[in-house]
Order: C-alpha cells, then sequence, then structure tokens
C-alpha cells in the first residue's frame, strides 16, 4: 500500500498536517513532496522531517505527497 495526496490551491497548516497523517499510514518507509519547480521528489525517512523541511518551503498552488510502503 502507498499514500498520495495532491492539493491544488492554498490550504492551512492544520489541515495539510492532519491530511498528511491520515496517508501516513499507507505507508511507512518513506515519505517525499513534490511542487514545481522542483524537477525531483524531496523524500524524507519520516513524517516529521518531512513538515520539518515543508515548514522552510515556499509552497506552490500544486503540490503532491506521497508515503512509501515497500515490500
Amino acid at each position: 500500500m502507498c499514500g498520495i495526496l495532491g492539493v491544488y490551491g492554498s490550504v492551512e497548516q492544520q489541515k495539510l498536517a492532519a491530511s498528511l497523517h491520515v496517508t501516513a499510514v499507507r505507508g511507512k518507509d518513506s515519505y517525499g513532496y513534490w511542487f514545481p519547480p522542483l524537477s525531483v521528489v524531496k523524500n524524507f525517512s519520516s513524517l516529521e522531517k518531512m513538515q520539518t523541511a515543508l515548514q522552510k518551503e515556499s509552497l506552490q498552488p500544486l503540490v503532491f505527497f506521497h508515503s512509501l510502503h515497500a515490500v
């Protein structure tokens, strides 16, 4: 199982954090995000590390998040 979350437009940080926690149960091996103009997905070993990195980013109107369950 894996989790994918897409956001288009603005979203409150609390709602984003809640959504990420919901999708986190779909995969606990890796977490990441991508938004324009990034050319690669940024990956993290924990949800907390990803959320810390997100606070430093200037999020764009289109963002994709993923949680990976490695089999």
